[in-house]
């Protein structure tokens, strides 16, 4: 009778243990992780590549805006001029150089032919003057001092003959080689001034980096703005994320891929 017993026990216990096993292993498991953490998102500045004062500002806090969308204006005024006086310059420049390529005209050979003519013509007076007082001044006829004036003469003749002569001479070779190199170098160089000009007027001209919301607005029409500084800040929604911070004990329960459910709070 007391075996019996004992056999009735140990399958009661049996199937104690078989049905909390069976619950545990059927049953489903707590896998959910609570965290807190923070919404972010891409957040992007408005920032001058110029200097100067802030005329123009079509947004406030909350304003929507557009990628490349205008939305503020530094004072142009000062960089139109640079641009107006580099773009000048550069015109100059090119024009010179286009006058050097093509060689002197056949007017400006004509010009210059009968300035040369005019030079010879006065120095073979003057070279003629000074010889004849030469020779009174030899005989006591004049004096020193008129002999000098006509000496002075002489020389200033020959000065602006031989310049009458090189540009008689330049207009029928045309320009040398290293004239002409020398203007291309400048005109090159005047081009990249006028296109700096150009970029320093077009950065006068404040353009939304992205699209999104202003989150925040730090100057006011009037003020004036260094390069570089921060006129807004704005936050492109369309990028977002949210950092939570979990406990190490329960990085265990976190997979790639997991879905999850984000709650904000309201205040």
């Amino acid at each position: 009778m007391d075996r019996k017993k004992a056999f009735i026990f140990i399958g009661i216990l049996l199937a104690v243990f078989s049905a909390y096993f069976l619950h545990e292993a059927f049953s489903p498991k707590d896998t959910a992780v609570t965290a807190t953490g923070m919404i972010e998102i891409t957040q992007a500045e408005l920032t001058p590549k110029v200097a100067g004062y802030l005329i123009r500002r079509d947004f406030k806090e909350g304003s929507e805006v557009k990628k490349d969308q205008i939305v503020a204006q530094i004072d142009p005024t000062d960089y139109h001029l640079a641009y107006m006086q580099a773009s000048a310059a550069y015109k100059s420049a090119l024009s010179k150089l286009h006058d050097l390529e093509s060689g002197s005209r056949s007017e400006e050979v004509q010009s210059t032919l009968a300035a040369y003519n005019a030079a010879k013509q006065a120095l073979d007076k003057a070279t003629t003057d000074y010889k004849r007082f030469a020779a009174l001044r030899e005989k006591g006829a004049v004096s020193d001092q008129t002999l000098d004036n006509y000496y002075i003469a002489m020389t200033n003749a020959q000065g602006s003959y031989r310049q009458a002569q090189a540009a008689y001479n330049l207009a029928i070779e045309g320009s040398r080689k290293d004239a002409i190199e020398a203007q291309k170098h400048l005109v090159q160089q005047m081009d990249y001034t006028m296109q700096s000009a150009k970029s320093n007027l077009d950065g006068t001209k404040l353009k939304a980096p992205v699209s999104g919301r202003i989150l925040s607005k730090n100057y006011e029409e009037g003020e004036f703005i260094q390069p570089g500084a921060s006129i807004a800040t704005i936050g492109d929604y369309t990028d977002c994320w949210v950092k939570i911070y979990v406990p190490s004990t329960l990085l265990g329960k976190v997979s790639l891929d997991q879905k999850a459910q984000v709650e904000i709070d309201s205040f």
